[in-house]
């Protein structure tokens, strides 16, 4: 399977999971990280195990949220739009993934979530001097990631 459709399949199989947690702050620079999980309804549907739900982002690139209610904001927020940037950001727990919009060609992708907030993430870092990586995926049976130089990259759970 190709790269970059690995990548899109992993991030289409968002779809119908809810953001369970943000962690964020001045202290980590621009980096962001979320938490998805399944929610009671579609593990019925599904009839997912438990170990099947790890599905956790970590962005270390430029993104932006956009609300309808709420605004604008992005990464140069952190340390000087806090409260609002927090309030934007609580607004997306609970809320489902109703699409996911993947670029190939540049591995930027969208999230709409079902409030109508759309998270967006756009691979920006093209060396190693901000990061290694522009993000993360922890899916559920490996690693995906985008390098800073715009390579997509795997890797396997440790089995221990």
């Amino acid at each position: 399977m190709a790269n970059s459709q690995k990548l899109k399949e992993a991030l289409q199989n968002l779809v119908g999971l809810e953001c369970s947690n943000c962690v964020w702050g001045e202290g980590a620079g621009s980096a962001v990280k979320f938490s998805f999980t399944i929610n009671d309804d579609l593990q019925k549907e599904k009839s997912w195990q438990e170990s099947e739900l790890r599905n956790e982002l970590m962005v270390y690139c430029a993104w932006r949220l956009v609300s309808n209610s709420l605004g604008t904001f992005s990464w140069r927020d952190i340390g000087i739009r806090d409260d609002a940037l927090a309030k934007a950001l609580e607004s997306l727990l609970t809320q489902r993934i109703v699409e996911v919009d993947y670029d190939s060609e540049s591995h930027d992708f969208n999230i709409i979530f079902e409030n109508n907030t759309t998270l967006c993430v756009f691979c920006d870092i093209s060396n190693d001097y901000e990061s290694d990586e522009n993000y993360i995926f922890f899916g559920n049976s490996e690693i995906l990631y985008v390098d800073c130089f715009g390579e997509f990259q795997t890797e396997q759970y440790d089995k221990r």
